[in-house]
């Protein structure tokens, strides 16, 4: 199954989506969801207006919890 066929049935939802990869943070945003990019090597270079960075669990768990 394809990551977009996976995310359609939490199309407009809002939740969150929690990547390492911004090809499927896009996938997310594009569904209605609230992409968080979490910082690797990889992507680091990476900026989207609605997509936001995350160094880490605790760094998500601040965002969700402390909005």
């Amino acid at each position: 199954m394809h990551k977009d066929d996976a995310l359609k049935k939490y199309k407009g939802t809002g939740l969150y989506w929690v990547e390492d990869k911004p090809k499927n943070c896009e996938a997310g945003l594009e569904q209605g969801l609230k992409p968080l990019l979490i910082e690797h090597g990889h992507n680091m270079d990476y900026r989207h207006d609605g997509i936001t960075t995350v160094k880490n669990w605790r760094h998500i768990h601040d965002l969700v919890t402390h909005p």
